[in-house]
């Protein structure tokens, strides 16, 4: 898939969840994956302030993985990550953080194929 394409799919998705929350679902999440491996990213918005809180799962990485992937929530929020991998952006900025994490933290080249799961 190329990035312009994923890009797309991911600013889609965003906003499919942002509908579902505005429309009164209170537990909307969403599930990007690359599709080949079980590395993976949740997303949920705050419906109120539309800020996507991006998570990153830890159990399925390894140590060197979960070290870029902390550089980069440090660059992004300005802030060391000492609780979990999570980080809280605009929809647009989003967007680009998703890909990054993917690209950067998990290791994937840029035309890596990414799975979307919106659960009902």
């Amino acid at each position: 898939m190329n990035p312009q394409e994923r890009k797309e799919l991911i600013r889609k998705s965003l906003n499919e969840l942002l509908s579902k929350i505005k429309g009164g679902s209170s537990l909307a999440y969403l599930i990007l994956s690359e599709k080949n491996s079980n590395k993976y990213i949740q997303c949920t918005i705050s419906k109120d302030e539309e800020k996507v809180l991006i998570d990153i799962p830890e159990s399925a990485l390894s140590d060197e993985e979960i070290k870029k992937i902390e550089d980069i929530v440090s660059e992004v929020t300005g802030e060391k990550a000492t609780v979990g991998l999570q980080i809280q952006a605009t929809i647009n900025d989003a967007v680009d953080i998703i890909d990054r994490i993917f690209i950067d933290g998990f290791g994937f080249n840029e035309n890596y194929d990414l799975e979307v799961n919106l659960p009902e």
